[in-house]
């Protein structure tokens, strides 16, 4: 039920990121100002959130835990070597896959697209629609394959799709890359997801889960900061090829 819930989560996530890219590049061709008005949704589903949440009571749940359940982050990777080995993958793979999403943009504008709502969909919208069939089959993709397989199909895809992308020379072909990322990104999010809840003790999965979200947005952070000044002493099309070197080692 976890693997068929992380494939429903996986959908759901990307679907947003499906609806609002698409809706942000048609409004951008009316003025680059006017994608920012989608953000106003966040306010009636914020209060709307609060609404729905269940009412906890952290103080007297935490006061219920046995004296070995307490501890931060570093005594849980500590104690825990897999968690953090699995941290450490979602740092590389986030990193290495901000490579496409930073440079795509501008490998369009390269080939002559210049539209927004074209390079919304080329950017986000088709590698968020494949995310999202993958996250739609991926309890029976996990009971057929394996969590092991389903990683090394997501690593393929995603040396495929920065290889692909290192060589095209044409914007038809680019499409290819965004699927691919897809697949792999729909593979790779819940997988991770549910090996770092099996390598932490139940009473510890909170900090597990904010320690992989920490590790995800730390390798968004990093990659430009790595592969920006790689990419402008060379090409978009080295960084992806190095990129990719990191994706097939893995």
């Amino acid at each position: 039920m976890r693997d068929k819930v992380m494939g429903w989560r996986i959908a759901a996530t990307t679907a947003g990121g499906f609806a609002y890219p698409l809706a942000a590049g048609a409004l951008g061709n009316h003025s680059w100002r006017a994608p920012f008005v989608i953000y106003l949704i966040g306010l009636p589903l914020g209060a709307a959130t609060l609404l729905a949440l269940p009412q906890a009571t952290p103080a007297s749940e935490n006061s219920r835990q046995p004296n070995g359940a307490r501890g931060g982050a570093v005594r849980l990777l500590r104690e825990h070597p897999l968690v953090l080995a699995l941290c450490g993958l979602w740092v590389t793979t986030a990193g290495l896959m901000m490579v496409l999403a930073v440079s795509l943009p501008r490998r369009l504008d390269q080939l002559g697209i210049h539209d927004t709502l074209i390079v919304a969909l080329y950017g986000t919208v088709l590698s968020s629609g494949a995310a999202s069939l993958i996250g739609l089959t991926y309890a029976k993709l996990t009971a057929r394959c394996g969590h092991v397989t389903l990683m090394r199909i997501a690593a393929g895809a995603w040396t495929a799709a920065l290889l692909l992308f290192a060589v095209a020379g044409h914007w038809a072909v680019l499409p290819l890359v965004p699927v691919l990322t897809g697949i792999g990104s729909g593979i790779t999010m819940p997988t991770l997801t549910v090996l770092v809840d099996r390598a932490a003790p139940a009473e510890k999965r909170g900090t597990a889960t904010s320690l992989q979200a920490t590790a995800l947005f730390g390798g968004q952070f990093a990659s430009p900061l790595v592969f920006g000044p790689l990419i402008d002493a060379t090409s978009i099309a080295t960084g992806a090829l190095v990129a990719a070197t990191g994706t097939g080692e893995s």
